[in-house]
């Protein structure tokens, strides 16, 4: 069992304070050659219910050089709580994104990757993003997606950022 999925069984099993979780998640979901992402968590009552590590740019591997010049924020990463599954937390995390990126403004995109065809065809058939392309990485197919950010109604008051 990898040191991430240690880390979440962890974080979902017991109370977290905030803090920590936020340095476990940097620590974690940090550490790519894509750069620094900022890490989301979706909390309730300090328990972790879900995290996302979410980059200002488009990664280089994968996307051709057209799509990385575009202002885009992209999702390397984001697990939420098997405990919560029913909850559709990963929708919600998604539409948030979307509402966030239009709040900020001067986002052309809002992009993600992901090695299962699983969430690939969810996140195209039923939450409407585009499939771009598939590509290998490091012998594995990922996909890749984007959709353009958007305004969620009443999203934003659902959930505080910072």
């Amino acid at each position: 069992m990898s040191e991430r999925m240690r880390w979440l069984k962890s974080a979902y099993r017991e109370r977290v304070e905030l803090e920590e979780s936020k340095r476990i998640a940097e620590n974690l979901l940090g550490a790519t050659e894509e750069g620094q992402p900022r890490v989301w968590l979706l909390t309730e009552d300090k328990n972790v219910l879900g995290c996302m590590a979410l980059l200002g740019t488009t990664p280089d591997w994968g996307w051709p050089a057209e799509q990385q010049a575009e202002k885009a924020l992209t999702v390397v990463s984001l697990f939420t709580s098997p405990a919560c599954q029913q909850d559709r937390l990963s929708r919600f995390m998604a539409w948030w994104v979307l509402d966030y990126a239009d709040r900020l403004g001067g986002v052309d995109w809002v992009r993600g990757c992901t090695r299962s065809e699983r969430v690939m065809r969810f996140a195209r058939d039923e939450m409407g993003w585009d499939q771009v392309d598939t590509v290998l990485r490091d012998g594995r197919h990922v996909h890749l997606l984007q959709r353009r950010p958007q305004r969620m109604r009443g999203i934003a008051s659902l959930i505080a950022d910072g």
